[in-house]
């Protein structure tokens, strides 16, 4: 066992998504992006100034198959992957991110246009 999926086992959450109709379950690491570097991914303006971010940083084992525009649940939580890559060294992929968006019915709705 890599000492990544030693951190995935022992402080990771339990992570859904379906692949061809069998529900599918990793421990991975999810935060918030806008906490970490006061990084905000692609924000939105309210009307009030307040600031409306509900992007996620997803770590996952390098064997993490979710696609993007697929649904992640997390907590209950249900999110949408808009992008994942895997981090690799010497042609190993050692551990794939992702940035997740915080599932609304309009969130599914924009990113389904295409």
């Amino acid at each position: 066992m890599t000492d990544f999926k030693k951190i995935f086992s022992e402080y990771g959450e339990p992570v859904s998504f379906e692949i061809n109709g069998e529900t599918i379950t990793v421990k991975a690491l999810l935060r918030p992006l806008h906490h970490k570097n006061k990084t905000y991914f692609m924000p939105k303006r309210l009307p009030q100034g307040l600031l409306d971010n509900r992007h996620y940083l997803l770590l996952a084992p390098a064997d993490f198959s979710a696609e993007p525009r697929q649904i992640l649940t997390c907590k209950g939580r249900n999110y949408m992957i808009l992008s994942r890559e895997g981090y690799r060294v010497k042609g190993r992929t050692m551990y794939v991110w992702a940035v997740l968006t915080a599932c609304t019915d309009s969130a599914e709705d924009d990113y389904d246009s295409d």
